[in-house]
């Protein structure tokens, strides 16, 4: 039994959250959807390399 929701989205003024399995492949979607050209990547040490695939994925809109 699994106690995570399949999708998650929380949107304030100035963050924008998804949580999801498969959502890192859709980062430059949500970043052109939201009106940006570029994103800030945020991750802890030891999430380091899980943040720069993402980072790898949306190419220059970092």
């Amino acid at each position: 039994m699994s106690y995570f929701y399949p999708d998650f989205s929380a949107q304030t003024a100035r963050v924008h959250r998804r949580f999801g399995a498969g959502v890192r492949t859709e980062i430059s979607k949500e970043i052109e959807a939201l009106g940006c050209s570029r994103a800030l990547i945020l991750s802890t040490p030891e999430q380091a390399a899980i943040a720069m695939d993402i980072a790898a994925l949306t190419g220059d809109q970092v």
